[in-house]
């Protein structure tokens, strides 16, 4: 047998699926040289088959079909939705596939239904999940395609989601799907980043964010069909976590502050500055990647009728397995001091927020992330390196990390304080926590 996905297989076992559209199995049957329509599915095609214009087209609709529904992402694929990837397709195939051989919808709609896994066995969270089915499985059963109210979050993230299976997404759409995020983070979450611009380019995910420079999400739409569930992961963290705590916050503000003035500065001015953010950033990364992963994450939940399990699954055991800092951050005196060891930020970040969610509630543990980086402004661009290195070694109440570790530890000491209480009885309990600071 050809391997799972051969387009040659999917040519040969195609016309003698039960259901396949007369019109289209007398046609594939034609292309391949038989004069009539197989008896039964035992029935072995000629080894050698060409790959006919017609099944060709097939083939690259449906593959790109079944990624969306095995996921359960797609609309109905009989409505605008569908007509828009099968146009869209049929467009970029145009000139491959005589007139007379071309399919209408509804009978790729039909094939698309003989194409797609048994809907009783879900998706395994691996990359072969997105993978062309073999054959003899895609022809055992039928798919329950998932139709999403028309007007809905998960409806409006389906579309983007088989769009960008059937091709890279516009600029359009790019900034749909953002506004989207962004929304669903404000809406359900109250995470607001504000005016903080989010841009699309090629960079690597190691440089995608900056605190004065806003979000830059990796996408090359000259490259391989997007991962829209990646891009959702990437403007959650990036846009919606990052541009929260830079724009909102009293710490994140002065990072940004800080990181603007490295990149203007040069020569031993240059140095200085470097020194600076990279000090004061030491107290302000568990807060911040912690927060912007618990973003993400509470994102990739609320999308999970749409993205699946296994987004979420995988960008859990990116962030939270290594026990240190892929990035190196964390290597320094500060930390031996504060955690005894390097730690890795977006562990140590988003466990203290996923406590304060647990006891306190989603809104609360937002609540929590303006009040651990709501320092007082000591003006850290105009102190000595020295100076300001010894001000984050022995002035907490500086330090949005050890401030959101003192709030944590309160809760976890009196949980009942929590209930049935709110952000603002969270803000009281917060202060009354920071200040056994210092």
């Amino acid at each position: 047998m050809d391997p799972p996905g051969d387009p040659r297989e999917f040519v040969r076992r195609l016309p003698l699926m039960a259901g396949c559209p007369p019109r289209v199995r007398a046609g594939l049957l034609a292309e391949m040289g038989e004069e009539r329509a197989a008896p039964s599915s035992g029935h072995a095609l000629p080894p050698e088959v060409v790959l006919t214009p017609m099944a060709y087209f097939l083939y690259e609709f449906l593959k790109e079909a079944a990624r969306v529904i095995q996921e359960e992402a797609g609309e109905s694929l009989g409505g605008a939705l569908g007509r828009r990837a099968f146009e869209r397709v049929r467009r970029r195939l145009a000139g491959r596939v005589p007139r007379g051989a071309m399919p209408t919808q509804e009978e790729a709609v039909q094939i698309a239904a003989l194409y797609l896994r048994p809907a009783s066995v879900p998706p395994p969270p691996s990359p072969s999940a997105r993978r062309v089915r073999t054959s003899d499985d895609l022809a055992s059963g039928r798919w329950a395609v998932r139709v999403f109210r028309p007007g809905t979050v998960e409806a409006a993230a389906a579309r983007l989601l088989l769009l960008s299976r059937v091709s890279g997404l516009s600029r359009r759409e790019l900034g749909e799907l953002s506004s989207l995020i962004l929304g669903l983070a404000r809406e359900r979450l109250g995470v607001d980043p504000g005016d903080y611009p989010v841009s699309f380019d090629r960079l690597a995910p190691a440089a995608s964010a900056h605190p004065s420079g806003g979000a830059v999400i990796p996408y090359d739409p000259d490259s391989a069909i997007p991962d829209a569930g990646r891009l959702a992961a990437h403007l959650a963290h990036e846009a919606a976590g990052h541009g929260f705590f830079y724009r909102k916050t009293a710490a994140g503000r002065i990072l940004s502050r800080l990181a603007a003035a490295e990149a203007s500065a040069s020569g031993v001015e240059a140095a200085e500055a470097s020194d600076r953010l990279r000090i004061f950033g030491w107290t302000t990364v568990v807060v911040d990647e912690g927060f912007a992963l618990w973003v993400e994450l509470a994102v990739l939940r609320e999308l999970r009728p749409v993205l699946g399990e296994a987004i979420l699954e995988e960008e859990m055991m990116r962030y939270l397995l290594p026990d240190s800092d892929p990035y190196g951050r964390t290597d320094s005196e500060y930390f031996e001091r504060v955690y005894g060891r390097a730690v890795n930020p977006y562990k140590e970040g988003y466990s203290a927020l996923f406590d304060l969610e647990r006891i306190w509630g989603r809104r609360c543990a937002v609540e929590a992330v303006r009040v651990a980086a709501g320092i007082a402004d000591y003006g850290p661009e105009g102190r000595g390196v020295a100076d300001l290195r010894e001000l984050v070694s022995s002035h907490p109440e500086f330090c949005p990390d050890q401030r959101l570790m003192a709030v944590r530890a309160a809760a976890l000491d009196d949980p009942g304080a929590a209930r049935p209480n709110g952000p603002g009885a969270f803000r009281e309990f917060a202060r009354r926590a920071l200040s056994r600071l210092g």
